[in-house]
Protein backbone atom coordinates (compact mmCIF):
# COMPACT_ATOMS: atom_id res chain seq x y z
CA UNK A 1 0.00 0.00 0.00
CA UNK A 2 2.66 2.45 -1.01
CA UNK A 3 0.30 5.23 -2.09
CA UNK A 4 -1.83 5.00 1.05
CA UNK A 5 -0.83 7.53 3.67
CA UNK A 6 0.95 6.30 6.78
CA UNK A 7 -1.98 7.18 9.05
CA UNK A 8 -4.32 5.12 6.87
CA UNK A 9 -2.00 2.13 6.90
CA UNK A 10 -1.59 2.31 10.64
CA UNK A 11 -5.34 2.61 11.15
CA UNK A 12 -6.03 -0.44 8.98
CA UNK A 13 -3.30 -2.44 10.71
CA UNK A 14 -4.46 -1.45 14.18
CA UNK A 15 -8.06 -2.32 13.36
CA UNK A 16 -6.99 -5.69 11.96
CA UNK A 17 -4.89 -6.44 15.04
CA UNK A 18 -7.64 -5.40 17.44
CA UNK A 19 -10.27 -7.47 15.68
CA UNK A 20 -7.93 -10.46 15.53
CA UNK A 21 -7.34 -10.29 19.28
CA UNK A 22 -11.08 -9.95 19.91
CA UNK A 23 -11.80 -12.99 17.75
CA UNK A 24 -9.17 -15.14 19.47
CA UNK A 25 -9.69 -13.95 23.06
CA UNK A 26 -13.44 -13.32 22.93
CA UNK A 27 -15.46 -15.66 25.07
CA UNK A 28 -18.86 -14.31 24.13
CA UNK A 29 -20.29 -15.61 20.88
CA UNK A 30 -22.19 -12.32 20.61
CA UNK A 31 -18.93 -10.41 20.30
CA UNK A 32 -17.09 -13.02 18.30
CA UNK A 33 -19.47 -13.10 15.32
CA UNK A 34 -19.56 -9.31 15.27
CA UNK A 35 -15.76 -9.09 15.32
CA UNK A 36 -15.51 -11.61 12.46
CA UNK A 37 -18.12 -9.65 10.48
CA UNK A 38 -16.23 -6.40 11.10
CA UNK A 39 -13.01 -8.05 9.99
CA UNK A 40 -14.73 -9.23 6.82
CA UNK A 41 -15.65 -5.63 6.05
CA UNK A 42 -12.10 -4.57 6.87
CA UNK A 43 -10.89 -6.93 4.15
CA UNK A 44 -12.93 -4.90 1.67
CA UNK A 45 -11.13 -1.75 2.80
CA UNK A 46 -7.80 -3.48 2.28
CA UNK A 47 -8.98 -4.61 -1.17
CA UNK A 48 -9.93 -1.05 -2.07
CA UNK A 49 -6.49 0.20 -1.10
CA UNK A 50 -4.82 -2.54 -3.11
CA UNK A 51 -6.91 -1.61 -6.17
CA UNK A 52 -5.93 2.04 -5.71
CA UNK A 53 -2.29 0.94 -5.71
CA UNK A 54 -2.63 -1.30 -8.79
CA UNK A 55 -2.16 -4.52 -6.82
CA UNK A 56 -4.94 -6.58 -8.34
CA UNK A 57 -3.84 -9.98 -7.02
CA UNK A 58 -3.72 -8.68 -3.47
CA UNK A 59 -7.17 -7.13 -3.92
CA UNK A 60 -8.55 -10.46 -5.16
CA UNK A 61 -7.02 -12.23 -2.15
CA UNK A 62 -8.66 -9.73 0.20
CA UNK A 63 -12.02 -10.28 -1.51
CA UNK A 64 -11.58 -14.03 -1.01
CA UNK A 65 -10.86 -13.43 2.68
CA UNK A 66 -13.99 -11.27 2.84
CA UNK A 67 -16.08 -14.17 1.53
CA UNK A 68 -14.51 -16.63 3.98
CA UNK A 69 -14.90 -14.36 7.02
CA UNK A 70 -18.44 -13.37 6.05
CA UNK A 71 -19.38 -17.06 5.87
CA UNK A 72 -17.81 -17.71 9.26
CA UNK A 73 -19.62 -14.72 10.79
CA UNK A 74 -22.94 -15.95 9.42
CA UNK A 75 -22.27 -19.41 10.84
CA UNK A 76 -21.33 -18.02 14.25
CA UNK A 77 -24.45 -15.89 14.32
CA UNK A 78 -26.66 -18.86 13.42
CA UNK A 79 -25.03 -20.94 16.16
CA UNK A 80 -25.70 -18.18 18.66
CA UNK A 81 -29.37 -17.99 17.68
CA UNK A 82 -29.87 -21.74 17.93
CA UNK A 83 -28.26 -21.96 21.37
Amino acid sequence: MTDTDIVGRRALGTADLGLGITIIAGRSSRWRWRAVAARALLHLLFAREYVRNSRRRSAVAMCALFIIDAGIAIGLRKDRRSA
